[in-house]
């Protein structure tokens, strides 16, 4: 960490985690420091068997539902891992992920789920979706390069780009 910093930790928005991130962060912080600045997963993993630790919270020790929950994330690696090479008339294939995860609208409620990619492109609130999710990706990018765009000076040329990009692809979803 930088001289005269002081990092507070906190889960970020959304995040399912029943551990006290202060705790966690600094029980990481412990473990990186013993194992030469640079922690493996493994050594993380290896630290949270532990019951006393705050880490041990974060993670589910029953091995049925944890191996199901393996099971569940192999599945969705499966998914995002997938590509298909489509051909589109008068131009070279366009090779893209084979399936994208969607929120699908239904009378009796909301499913997610995964779709092929052209079944989302053809369906309006599902390619919407996808032009969304593509939105926010660039605002993420855009907010990762700001934080550090004090440390990389070649952030600044592609963050004007980045900006260019996102105005004009909001615009045409508007």
């Amino acid at each position: 960490m930088m001289a005269n910093a002081r990092a507070t930790y906190r889960w970020k928005s959304g995040a399912q985690v029943r551990a006290n991130a202060e705790a966690v962060g600094a029980e990481i912080e412990q473990l990186r420091h013993q194992a030469g600045g640079v922690l493996e997963v493994g050594e993380l993993v290896d630290a949270a068997r532990n019951p006393t630790t705050e880490l041990h919270r974060c993670f589910d020790w029953n091995d049925a539902s944890a191996a199901e929950k393996h099971r569940e994330e192999q599945a969705r690696y499966i998914l995002r891992s997938l590509v298909v090479s489509i051909e589109v008339s008068g131009g070279a294939p366009v090779v893209t992920r084979a399936f994208v995860a969607i929120e699908d609208q239904q009378e009796s409620g909301s499913r997610r789920g995964y779709v092929a990619v052209v079944d989302a492109i053809q369906r309006d609130e599902w390619r919407d979706q996808i032009i969304g999710r593509v939105v926010q990706t660039l605002h993420e990018a855009r907010h990762l390069m700001k934080q550090y765009e004090t440390l990389v000076s070649e952030f600044g040329p592609a963050q004007t780009h980045l900006q260019e990009a996102l105005a004009e692809l909001e615009s045409a979803a508007a």
